[in-house]
């Protein structure tokens, strides 16, 4: 109801701005109602093209620039992949058994001014060729401006770590939209991490194997 309200004060300004501009033309409707006899249309129709013309004209301009505004905003791609973080975690507090498990979160911000809606449609994840059990699901997470957020990734246990490089591969493929919804765009990565030093977050580097942007 308040974008109806909105659309419709908008039309109304833009309406008031083009009888200002039409001067003219109400000038000859005044003089086709006085003096039928020299006009070349009859009053009525002056005032239709005065009234009811720049009404139609109004509504045009006003969905016109809320489109251009909108296809303005679907070309931006606010959703940024930043980073994951990895936990690790065992028994006995040493990479050199085999009975580690490790915690991945990727690590995302909307960097738009506008709010997003925003679906994981699918993940992948593995340490050491030791993959996640199920893939993460999420539908409808609102993210507001400017807001950084994360996504836990399920844990991945009995992971032989005999030591190093260690390798993390993730993948994710995410679906998101402005709130309301303009249009649906989609951003993935497949990247393999190479770590080798779970303490110092230098020690790591990765290579992208595959994105899109759609």
């Amino acid at each position: 109801m308040q974008i109806v309200l909105r659309f419709a004060v908008a039309v109304l300004e833009e309406w008031k701005g083009w009888l200002s501009g039409s001067l003219p033309m109400v000038v000859l409707a005044m003089i086709a109602w006085l003096y039928p006899q020299i006009s070349p249309l009859p009053a009525w129709e002056w005032i239709i093209l005065v009234f009811v013309g720049g009404f139609v004209c109004a509504v045009f301009r006003v969905y016109r620039n809320i489109q251009l505004k909108l296809d303005r905003i679907s070309l931006k791609r606010p959703f940024m992949f930043e980073t994951i973080k990895v936990v690790a975690g065992g028994p006995f507090g040493s990479l050199q058994e085999n009975n580690y498990h490790f915690m991945i979160t990727l690590c995302f911000e909307n960097r738009g001014d506008e709010m997003i809606s925003f679906n994981m449609k699918d993940t992948y994840a593995a340490v050491n060729n030791r993959c996640s059990p199920t893939p993460a699901i999420l539908k409808g997470r609102i993210v507001h401006p400017r807001e950084k957020f994360t996504f836990n990734l399920p844990r991945i246990d009995s992971v032989s770590v005999p030591g190093f490089p260690m390798f993390v591969d993730v993948f994710f493929d995410a679906e998101y939209d402005n709130v309301p919804p303009i249009k649906p765009r989609t951003s993935m990565r497949k990247i393999k991490y190479i770590c080798n030093d779970l303490k110092n977050p230098e020690a790591w580097t990765n290579v992208v194997l595959d994105e899109n942007e759609a």
